[in-house]
């Protein structure tokens, strides 16, 4: 953003950021570089697709793997200029073009997608329509209309018109529900414990897990302190015997960055875990479908692979040598796993955590501080 004109100034623990508007952003001297964040790249190709600069976007190796052509296309069907480096994947060379507002059904339930072509809606003409198979997160939705946006939306349905520029505001950003998720099931997975999580955001598109755990026979608590934009609050959670969960339709986008650490949760539950209509694990950081099912074989769970998910037949796990495959959320997961699991067990490049949660490590030696004590 740095390079596009924009100025952050640190104050306090925030940010003071100053921009010069959508279309009046500087032409960037060199590759916007995304590292290893799909929202990143996604979310500028909608800011760049309407801006009047050029711009290309590139990551590191797992990025420029992902699958881009469900931006491309309602993008350029808005009327951007957009090349790829082959049919579906990074980088992506961008020339911002005068954009017209569209109607829009993407093929896959995807918030990132969603927000790219609102993003490239305040800079169209006319009104961008967005309409969802499945309701994803809404934060971007929330967001702009904090921001004085002319946006209406509900479950499955959004609709925002173009205008010149935002309105600057103050925001306050909650604890990441995500990173929490780890912590909220491993006491699930310890029957005397009890774990609060506090100043945890609180959208409705995100807090599947919570369901799924009641469900699994979880005593689950849930406090809103506060909703001025996003509803922020507290969780607690005391773990109990866990059973099985069935997880399909409108309930995956809700909890799809969830997965991974309650497939573990199901390793260590009584009876039978099935997770349907997940495909969408495949084209994350690693398939995170294979990937984490190979890795939990190896702890000796019992496990079988679906194209769209997996079954997982409860009991318990041993320690092993286990890959995160440079993918964070399996990093964490497996080491979740490995906590609650027999022997020792040894996380390879368990670094890549840092790409979300950089202190996920305090955190979780805090966390068994407290449990010792």
């Amino acid at each position: 953003m740095k390079q596009l004109g924009v100025c952050f100034k640190r104050e306090g623990a925030g940010y003071v950021i100053s921009s010069p508007g959508l279309r009046s952003f500087t032409p960037p001297s060199q590759t916007l570089d995304c590292g290893n964040s799909g929202t990143t790249m996604r979310l500028l190709a909608g800011i760049l697709a309407g801006s009047g600069v050029h711009g290309v976007l590139s990551g590191d190796a797992s990025l420029n793997k992902r699958p881009m052509l469900r931006v491309v296309e309602p993008l350029c069907a808005m009327g951007a200029l957009i090349t790829a480096a082959a049919l579906d994947t990074p980088p992506l060379s961008i020339t911002g073009s005068s954009l017209k507002g569209i109607h829009w059904r993407p093929s896959v339930a995807s918030a990132q997608v969603k927000s790219a072509i609102l993003l490239a809606g305040l800079s169209a003409t006319g009104q961008t329509e967005v309409v969802e198979s499945y309701p994803t997160r809404d934060h971007t939705e929330r967001m702009l209309k904090v921001l004085g946006a002319n946006i209406v939306f509900q479950a499955g349905l959004v609709a925002i018109v173009g205008q010149r520029n935002l309105q600057p505001a103050n925001l306050s950003i909650p604890g990441d529900f995500s990173s929490a998720a780890y912590f909220l099931v491993l006491a699930a997975m310890m029957p005397d414990s009890t774990f609060k999580a506090e100043n945890v955001g609180l959208n409705e598109g995100r807090t599947g897990l919570l369901e799924v755990l009641e469900k699994m026979g979880v005593q689950v608590s849930v406090e809103v302190q506060d909703s001025a934009w996003e509803p922020v609050g507290s969780i607690k959670v005391q773990g109990a015997a866990l059973r099985g969960f069935e997880i399909s339709g409108a309930l995956v986008p809700r909890l799809i960055d969830e997965i991974p650490i309650l497939a573990v949760a199901a390793c260590m539950a009584q009876g039978r875990s099935v997770v349907h209509d997940a495909a969408e694990l495949r084209a994350k950081e690693s398939d995170r479908i294979s990937q984490l099912l190979s890795e939990l074989r190896k702890m000796g769970a019992q496990c079988e692979e679906h194209a769209d998910g997996f079954t997982i037949e409860g009991g318990c796990l041993r320690g092993a040598v286990v890959e995160s495959h440079g993918d964070h959320r399996l990093a964490m997961a497996l080491t979740i796993a490995g906590l609650v699991a027999s022997g020792t067990t040894i996380v390879r490049d368990a670094e890549c955590v840092d790409i979300s949660y950089p202190e996920f490590w305090i955190d979780l030696e805090s966390i068994r501080g407290e449990q010792s004590d």
